[in-house]
C-alpha cells in the first residue's frame, strides 16, 4: 500500500505541520473517513489553494478512501489539517491568524473545493467576494446589498501575501461558493396533476385569484421564453451567470417558472401554474449544469428587489453551514430594504430516518419563507431537508408542499405531448408555495412581507399533525388560506435557543386579526414533544389568556409563557393552536448541560499568548475546538461536560522558540478557566544512540487525542538547528485517568558522523509512541535497544539512468494513523542500511521516484509495524511489471485504477507515461465497457459475477527503457458489499511480481544462470484464497517464441532458473507468468523487454 493511503482510526482529527527551514521537505498524508453510504470512490483531484499551497485529494485505497497530501508554497510553512465527517480542511499557518475572521474558511476547504470544481482541474483561479479588502479582483462586480465585490483571484498567494504584509487586517474574503438547483429531474411522461388538487389551487381560483398585478421573479436556470406554456409572460430575462444568454440551457428554471405563471398549454389548462396571471421576472443565476455562485445568486436577488418583484423565488439551496452565509445576509438586508418576501428550497439533503441540520442556505434565513416537500400522501418528501437551522436552531422549514413528481414544462419543447416533464425536489416545492404567496397578495395588496408570510404559513393544512422539523406549519392549502379571516402577526412560534442552565421563563405576545364580519372567540391549546416523542408537561406552555374573543374587524391577543425548567433538555417542536383557525408551529432547543471553557495562554515571558491558537478536546464526547485567542491571550468556548485536553503551540518569531503548553486531561463540569503557562515546558533534546556519535536530520513531535470514535492530532516538526539551539520545548503530562486515548508521539532520524563502514547502519529512524510526555523528553538509545531495531537493507535501482532520485520515508503511529513523509536524494543505483524503530505502535513506509521526468513513485504497499529484530530487504525499480493500484466493487460499479510497480511496490505515472493503454472489464463474458487510460467507474448490475479485466499498455521509451509493453488479464469471481456498508470491497485481484538476480540497473550478467522468484499475492484489503500454483514463460525476441521454466515452490514464492544461454548481451528477456487460486482467480501476465542482459 502506498504511504499516501493510511486508513483512519478517527471520524475527526486536525494535524499541524512545521517543515524544516532548510532541511528535507515534509509531505503530510490525511486519510481522510468513510464516506457516506453509496458515494462514488473520487478520483485524485489537486487543489492550490490561494496561499499557493498544493493539496492533492489522492485516489482510492482497496476500501474506497482517499488520501491527502500536501506540497507547500514555500518550505518552513506550518499546516493544521483537520478531518469532520469526511471533510479535509488545510490552513496553512501564514494565515492561520486570518482565519475565520479575515478568511472565510471555506477556503481551505479541500473536499468543498473540489466538489465546487474549483480545484486545479476546472479553473486556476478562485472565485471570492470581498469586503474592505484591496484585493485586486479580476472582473469584478459590486453586490450593494452586503458592501462587497465579487471577482477571481489567482492562486499565486498574491492575496494573501498582501494581507500578511499589513499590519492590521480588516475586511473579509470569502469563497464564492457554489449554489445548486433543488430539483431532482425524472425521464418519466408527465402525468395528471393531483397536487393541485392536493393544495386546493381551484379553490382559490374560484374566488378570481389568479395572481393579477403582482410581480415575481424566479431566479434560477433561467426560461424558455418560446415554450408556449410561458408564451407572453417572460416580462424581463437578465443573465448574471457570464455566458451571455437569459434563456434556459438546463431546463430546471423553465419547470419552476411554469408551476408560478404557466398557462398549461397544451393540457387545456390543467397544467397551469398557481399564479397563471402573475408578471415574472427571469434571473439567470445557475449555468447549464444546475449550479452558480453566491455572487451570481446575490447579484439576481438585488436586480429582483430593484426591479420592484413582489416575490423572488429561489429553488436552489447550498450546503448547511454553521450561522448565516453571505447569501442569507443579504436576502435579510433586501427584505428590509425593500419588502421583498424570498420564498427559499429547505433542499434535498433528506434520508431515510431524522436528519436535523440538513437546511442549506437562503433557506436558512429568518426572513425566508423556506419551504419542504411532501409527496402524494402528504409525507415527508425522503429528500426532503430537516431543520433546525445549524448554529442558529432556527424552526425551518416554515411550511411544506408536493414536490414529487411535478409535472412542469420542458425546455425546448414546443408542441405535441412532448411538453411537460416531471421533476422532484423542494425546487419544485417552493414555486407552489411561490405562487400561493401571489395569490395572497393579490387578495391583500396592503399586506407586508411580513404578513403575507404569515398569510400563507397560517392558513396551512392542520389535519394531519405535521413535526415542525420537517414541515414547519403544515401542508400548503390555499382553500384555507384563501378563506382564511383570522391570521396571527407571527408565523411561527420559535424560541430558538434557550442557553444552559438558564432557566427563566420566555413570554411573546400573540395577536390575532379578525377580518371577518362576526367576532371569533378561539381556545388557545398547545402540544409539544421532543425528538423522542415524549409529550411536554401541561404546564410548560401557558396562554394567558387561555382564550380569545376577536372582535369583527378587530384584533385581540394573549401571551404565551413557556417555562424551559419543565422541559427537559433538547429538541422540541409542536405547535400552538387557536381553535380550527390559527396553528403556529412551535420549536426551541433546550440546551443539554453544558458550560463554558475559558482558555488563557502564557508565553515564555509570562506574557499573554495574543492572537495565537489553542485546541481544547473532549474524551467524552470527542468534539474538538481550535480556538484563537485574544490580545489578552484569552478564547472562550461552550462545551459539553466531561474530560479536557487543552493544548497551546506558543512561538515567538523574534526568540524563534517554541513551546507546546497545557495539559493531557482536565475535569470539566462546570464553567472553567484554564491556564496554560509555556513557561512549564521543558527543553528539548536530540537522543543519543549507544558508541555512535550522530547528527539530526529530522526531529517531529505529535499529540493524539482518541475518544472511542473521534481524534485530534497535532504534529510538529523542527530543524536540526532549532534543536540545537534550544528553541524547542513540551511541557511534560501525565497519563488518562479515565476512557480515551492521549499519544505522545517524538520522531527523529538520526546519521552517524564520520565514514560508514559497508553493511553498517547508515541511519537511525526512531519513532517513540507513548501515553505521555516524560522526562526526558528524548531517551537514549542503549546497545540493548539497537538490537531489537528493524534491520531495512534496501537497493535503490534507477529505471532510466543513473543519477539522483528522490526517497521518501512516510511513518505513522498507531493511535495517531496519520502518514507523514521525509524526503531525501540518492544518487542511483544504490544500498542503503538503516535500523528503525520496531514497536506495534510505530509503522513505516517507504517510497523512491521511477522516473524524475514524471515523479511516478514506487512505493511500499502496506504501513508496517516491524518485528523486534527483523531483517528486511526491498529492492526498487528494478524489474517493472502491471499492477492493480486500487478497485473496489459496489452495487452499482467495479472501480478499477490500474498502474505500474515492481516486485513488492506499485505506483500510478501519469498519463503522459505512456504512449497508449487500455482498460476493459467484461462481466459472465458480456463486455462491460473499455477506456484507453489506466483507470475507470464500470457501471454493473447489482450482484455478484463472473469478471474478467484486461489491461495493456506501452510506455513511452524515453521514460520507462525496460518493460515497454505489457498486457495482463484477470479473471475473478466478485460479489458487491452488503448494501448498508459505505464503501465497496476490493476484488480479489490476483497480483504477481518478479524478484530477479539483476543487478541496480535492473540488468541481467550475461551467460550466467539467473535466479527469479514469481511473488503472487492478492490485492490489498480482499479477501485472499489460497494461492494454487504459478508458472513461467521467457522469450528472448520480443515475445515470438516461448519457453517455459521450471518452477518450484518455495515458501510463498516460485522460484525458477533462467538458463545462461537464454541471457544473450545486447538483447532483453519478456516475461510470461500465470498465476491461480482456490476461487477460480487467474492472472495471466506478459511483459516485453523486461530484463535487459549486459
Amino acid at each position: 500500500m502506498s504511504p499516501r493511503l493510511f486508513r483512519p482510526a478517527a471520524l475527526l482529527s486536525s494535524v499541524a505541520l512545521l517543515i524544516p527551514l532548510g532541511g528535507a521537505s515534509a509531505t503530510a498524508s490525511v486519510p481522510s473517513p468513510g464516506s457516506p453510504a453509496g458515494s462514488a470512490v473520487v478520483a485524485e483531484s489537486t487543489v492550490t489553494l490561494l496561499t499557493g499551497d498544493r493539496v492533492v485529494l489522492g485516489g482510492p485505497d482497496s476500501s474506497g478512501e482517499p488520501a491527502v497530501t500536501i506540497d507547500p508554497r514555500t518550505p518552513g510553512t506550518s499546516f493544521s489539517v483537520r478531518r469532520d465527517e469526511g471533510r479535509v480542511t488545510v490552513i496553512p499557518s501564514t494565515v492561520a491568524n486570518l482565519v475565520p475572521d479575515v478568511l472565510d474558511p471555506a477556503l481551505f476547504d479541500v473536499t468543498g473545493l473540489v466538489e465546487m470544481e474549483y480545484d486545479d482541474a476546472h479553473r486556476s483561479d478562485l472565485p471570492v467576494i470581498t469586503q474592505g479588502v484591496p484585493a485586486g479582483l479580476r472582473a469584478a462586480k459590486v453586490l450593494r446589498s452586503v458592501g462587497a465585490s465579487a471577482g477571481t483571484i489567482g492562486k499565486d498567494a498574491s492575496l494573501t501575501n498582501q494581507l500578511t504584509s499589513r499590519r492590521t487586517t480588516t475586511g473579509k474574503v470569502w469563497l464564492d461558493k457554489r449554489l445548486g438547483a433543488t430539483g431532482l429531474r425524472s425521464v418519466t411522461a408527465a402525468a395528471p396533476d393531483p397536487y393541485l388538487n392536493q393544495v386546493k389551487a381551484p379553490a382559490a381560483w374560484a374566488q378570481g385569484l389568479d395572481g393579477r398585478g403582482v410581480k415575481v421573479a424566479v431566479l434560477d436556470t433561467g426560461a424558455d421564453s418560446g415554450h408556449p406554456a410561458l408564451a407572453g409572460k417572460v416580462a424581463e430575462a437578465v443573465d448574471f451567470t457570464g455566458t451571455g444568454s437569459a434563456e434556459d440551457d438546463n431546463g430546471h428554471g423553465t419547470h419552476v417558472s411554469s408551476l408560478i405563471v404557466g398557462n398549461g398549454a397544451g393540457s387545456d389548462g390543467a397544467r397551469q401554474g398557481i399564479a397563471p396571471a402573475a408578471e415574472l421576472l427571469s434571473g439567470k443565476v445557475l449555468a447549464a449544469d444546475g449550479f452558480g455562485q453566491e455572487s451570481w445568486v446575490i447579484a439576481g436577488m438585488e436586480w429582483a428587489a430593484e426591479q420592484g418583484a413582489d416575490l423572488v423565488n429561489l429553488s436552489l439551496s447550498s450546503a448547511p453551514a454553521d450561522g448565516d452565509d453571505l447569501v442569507s445576509n443579504a436576502l435579510e438586508r433586501l427584505t428590509a430594504q425593500y419588502g421583498t418576501l424570498f420564498v427559499a428550497a429547505a433542499g434535498n439533503r433528506g434520508n431515510l430516518g431524522s436528519n436535523p441540520y440538513t437546511i442549506g442556505s437562503p433557506g436558512v434565513a429568518a426572513s425566508a419563507l423556506t419551504v419542504g416537500a411532501v409527496d402524494g400522501a402528504d409525507k415527508q418528501a425522503l429528500f426532503s431537508s430537516e431543520g433546525p437551522t445549524r448554529g442558529t436552531y432556527r424552526l425551518k422549514p416554515d411550511l411544506s408542499a408536493p414536490g414529487v413528481n411535478i409535472p412542469g414544462a420542458k425546455a425546448g419543447a414546443r408542441d405535441g405531448s412532448n411538453l411537460y416533464v416531471t421533476m422532484s425536489g423542494t425546487s419544485q416545492a417552493t414555486p407552489l408555495v411561490t405562487g400561493a404567496a401571489a395569490l395572497m397578495l393579490q387578495r391583500n395588496p396592503a399586506h407586508t412581507w411580513q404578513q403575507l408570510k404569515s398569510d400563507v404559513v397560517n392558513g396551512a393544512d392542520i389535519s394531519t399533525i405535521y413535526d415542525g422539523w420537517t414541515s414547519g406549519g403544515g401542508r400548503l392549502d390555499l382553500a384555507r388560506a384563501s378563506a382564511a379571516t383570522v391570521t396571527s402577526d407571527i408565523s411561527s412560534f420559535d424560541l430558538e435557543y434557550l442557553r444552559y442552565p438558564e432557566k427563566g421563563k420566555r413570554s411573546r405576545v400573540v395577536t390575532l386579526t379578525n377580518t371577518g364580519s362576526t367576532p371569533v372567540t378561539l381556545p388557545v391549546t398547545d402540544a409539544e414533544q421532543n425528538s423522542a416523542k415524549v409529550e411536554a408537561p401541561a404546564d410548560a406552555v401557558v396562554a394567558s389568556p387561555a382564550e380569545l374573543t376577536v372582535p369583527a374587524g378587530g384584533t385581540a391577543s394573549t401571551t404565551i409563557t413557556v417555562d424551559p425548567a419543565l422541559l427537559p433538555d433538547g429538541f422540541w417542536q409542536g405547535g400552538i393552536s387557536f381553535g380550527d383557525q390559527v396553528r403556529l408551529a412551535f420549536g426551541a432547543y433546550d440546551e443539554p448541560e453544558r458550560y463554558d471553557l475559558t482558555v488563557k495562554v502564557l508565553d515564555r515571558s509570562g506574557a499573554p499568548y495574543a492572537g495565537g491558537k489553542a485546541t481544547v478536546f473532549n474524551y467524552v464526547t470527542g468534539g474538538s475546538s481550535n480556538l484563537t485567542l485574544d490580545a489578552n491571550g484569552t478564547a472562550k468556548v461552550r462545551l459539553d461536560p466531561g474530560r479536557l485536553s487543552v493544548l497551546s503551540a506558543v512561538t515567538d518569531p523574534a526568540a524563534g522558540t517554541f513551546a507546546l503548553a497545557g495539559t493531557a486531561e482536565i475535569p470539566f463540569g462546570q464553567d472553567t478557566t484554564f491556564v496554560a503557562d509555556a513557561r512549564k515546558a521543558q527543553q528539548v533534546r536530540a537522543p543519543s544512540v549507544a558508541g555512535q556519535p550522530t547528527r539530526l536530520v529530522h526531529s517531529a513531535i505529535g499529540i493524539s487525542r482518541h475518544s472511542t470514535s473521534r481524534g485530534l492530532i497535532d504534529f510538529y516538526f523542527f530543524t536540526p538547528e532549532e534543536i540545537a539551539a534550544g528553541k524547542v520545548f513540551v511541557q511534560p503530562t501525565t497519563a488518562l485517568t479515565g476512557a480515551g486515548s492521549f499519544e505522545a508521539s517524538n520522531r527523529w532520524r538520526l546519521e552517524p558522523v564520520g565514514t560508514v563502514k559497508s553493511g553498517d547502519a547508515a541511519a537511525y529512524e526512531l519513532l517513540f509512541a507513548r501515553d505521555r510526555f516524560s522526562s526526558p523528553l528524548a531517551p537514549a538509545v542503549s546497545r540493548r535497544d539497537l538490537t531489537r531495531m528493524a534491520r531495512v537493507d534496501s537497493t535503490f535501482g534507477s529505471v532510466s539512468g543513473t543519477g539522483p532520485q528522490t526517497v521518501e520515508r512516510a511513518w505513522s503511529t498507531v493511535k495517531g494513523n496519520i502518514g507523514w513523509v521525509n524526503r531525501r536524494t540518492v544518487t542511483t543505483p544504490t544500498r542503503e542500511v538503516e535500523l528503525l524503530t520496531a514497536e506495534p505502535g510505530s509503522r513505516w513506509n517507504q517510497c523512491m521516484t521511477a522516473t524524475t521526468a514524471t515523479g511516478t513513485k514506487l512505493c511500499d504497499r502496506e504501513n508496517l509495524p516491524f518485528a523486534a529484530g527483523a531483517r528486511i530487504e526491498r529492492d526498487f525499480g528494478l524489474t517493472l511489471r502491471p499492477t492493480v493500484a486500487a478497485a473496489s466493487h459496489t452495487k452499482s460499479y467495479l472501480f478499477v485504477d490500474a498502474g505500474l510497480g515492481d516486485t513488492l511496490h506499485s505506483s500510478k505515472p501519469p498519463a503522459t507515461a505512456y504512449s497508449e493503454r487500455r482498460l476493459a472489464l467484461y462481466r459472465d463474458g458480456a463486455l462491460v465497457s473499455e477506456v484507453n487510460g489506466g483507470s475507470s467507474y464500470f457501471q454493473i448490475p447489482n450482484g455478484p459475477g463472473r469478471f474478467r479485466l484486461e489491461q495493456s499498455w506501452t510506455l513511452d521509451p524515453a521514460l520507462f527503457p525496460r518493460s515497454g509493453r505489457a498486457q495482463t488479464t484477470w479473471d475473478f469471481t466478485s460479489t458487491p458489499p452488503d448494501p448498508t456498508k459505505a464503501t465497496g470491497v476490493p476484488p480479489a485481484l490476483l497480483d504477481i511480481g518478479y524478484d530477479a538476480d539483476v543487478d541496480g540497473l535492473g540488468r541481467a550478467a550475461a551467460w550466467r544462470p539467473m535466479t527469479l522468484d514469481l511473488v503472487v499475492g492478492h490485492l490489498k484489503g480482499s479477501t485472499a484464497s489460497r494461492v494454487t500454483g504459478a508458472s513461467l514463460w521467457y522469450s528472448t525476441d520480443g515475445g515470438k517464441q516461448w519457453t517455459r521454466a521450471l518452477t518450484v515452490p518455495i515458501g510463498s514464492r516460485y522460484r525458477t532458473i533462467i538458463p545462461p544461454w537464454a541471457l544473450v548481451p545486447g538483447k532483453s528477456l519478456s516475461l510470461r507468468a500465470v498465476a491461480t487460486d482456490a476461487a477460480g482467480g487467474r492472472v495471466e501476465q506478459t511483459v516485453l523487454d523486461a530484463v535487459p542482459t549486459h
